[in-house]
């Protein structure tokens, strides 16, 4: 198992993120990432968005009850409301990031682009 870094050079895109030639083990992780990514996407975003909201409840002085503000927040009818599924969508890019990092042993620079790190340019 080689450690945090640089893929091997000579290999395509599409190859960057695979480790080994073993098709079935290459499946195996794929499968086993995709799952672990929607468990996470069903738990971590409503925990960070729950989460920001009751931080947004009490920095405005606890106005009514939470359980109205949450609904109301998850309506967008105020702007916390929004930045707090906004953020909470943006922790999956930790994940991607994470996974990255923990399945694939690369910097997390290689999956935003073909080339390492993220090219602002075409931001």
């Amino acid at each position: 198992m080689r450690g945090l870094g640089d893929p091997e050079s000579g290999l395509s895109y599409p190859e960057l993120l695979r480790r080994g030639d073993d098709a079935a083990a290459n499946a195996l992780r794929g499968l086993l990432g995709a799952v672990t990514c929607v468990l996470l996407y069903t738990v971590l975003v409503p925990l960070v968005s729950f989460g920001l909201s009751a931080v947004g409840w009490l920095a405005s002085g606890a106005p009514g009850e939470f359980a109205a503000y949450y609904a109301a927040g998850r309506a967008m009818e105020f702007p916390w409301g929004m930045v707090s599924a906004h953020l909470g969508l943006a922790t999956l890019i930790v994940v991607g990031l994470g996974c990255v990092v923990a399945d694939n042993h690369l910097r997390p620079r290689w999956l935003c682009s073909v080339q390492p790190g993220f090219r602002w340019r075409y931001a």
